[in-house]
């Protein structure tokens, strides 16, 4: 991810007379040529991260998981800063990260990115992520709730469409707001898969028709959760939550 300080180091041969093991600019790597098959190692620079420490949750800072996350992931609301209830419940967060596929390797991008919640956990499953957000103050919410996560998440402040110009090529994408026109904008990107939610019932045959005239396969489904919640006189009801609709758009 470009403005990411990493070292690179290359090794080949190894186990042989011909090994060679050398650190490299991401620059002089991607120009090199090199023996198949060799392994490259991507390394946080000090000043973002001990490249052997491991944070909180079983993560490196340079999100390359140690373990899977200690405190797993569709994390509650309350685990994140957020403000006027912003943020992606954690039921349909679950769903949306699945859909999502975030690894080691992979870039996602989070579009809209509210609390950082979707990004956040993208990271503690080991993707790159670039989180965009039009507010400063959300943006200063995403950093706040990235470290109390300890990962590494790149923080676009600016208004999608325009605010993607230039960034690297994602993987995939959540489309947490910004209409037809950031959609539009995402899917001549041709990431692999595209994921958005959708609480207004008008906007999903538009997006699901975008999204097919780009060469996307759609799929989709309603959420409604209703969780537990205490009566007077220690009776339990059902609160039901707002209905969301999960759209994925995968690349054939």
């Amino acid at each position: 991810v470009r403005g990411e300080a990493r070292r690179l180091v290359v090794a080949e041969h190894l186990g042989t007379e011909a090994e060679r093991v050398r650190e490299v600019t991401p620059e002089q790597a991607a120009a090199g040529t090199w023996s198949d098959p060799h392994v490259l190692l991507s390394i946080a620079t000090p000043d973002t991260a001990d490249a052997g420490q491991v944070a909180a949750g079983g993560m490196r800072a340079d999100n390359q998981p140690a373990a899977a996350p200690a405190g797993g992931w569709a994390l509650p609301e309350s685990r994140y800063a957020h403000r006027d209830s912003m943020i992606t419940k954690s039921e349909v967060r679950a769903l949306v990260i699945a859909r999502l596929r975030p690894r080691l390797g992979r870039l996602v991008w989070d579009i809209g990115a509210g609390s950082g919640s979707v990004g956040i956990e993208c990271a503690l499953l080991g993707a790159a992520v670039l989180a965009v957000e039009q507010d400063p103050r959300a943006g200063e919410t995403v950093r706040a709730n990235a470290v109390a996560h300890a990962v590494d998440v790149r923080l676009v402040v600016g208004r999608a469409p325009a605010a993607l110009a230039g960034l690297p090529e994602p993987d995939a994408v959540f489309v947490g707001g910004g209409g037809a026109e950031v959609l539009a904008a995402v899917a001549a990107r041709r990431p692999d898969r595209v994921v958005l939610t959708l609480a207004a019932l008008d906007r999903v045959a538009p997006t699901v028709g975008l999204l097919r005239a780009a060469g996307y396969t759609v799929e989709g489904s309603q959420l409604s959760a209703a969780r537990l919640a205490d009566l007077p006189g220690g009776s339990i009801r059902l609160a039901a939550t707002n209905p969301v609709v999960v759209l994925t758009g995968e690349r054939p």
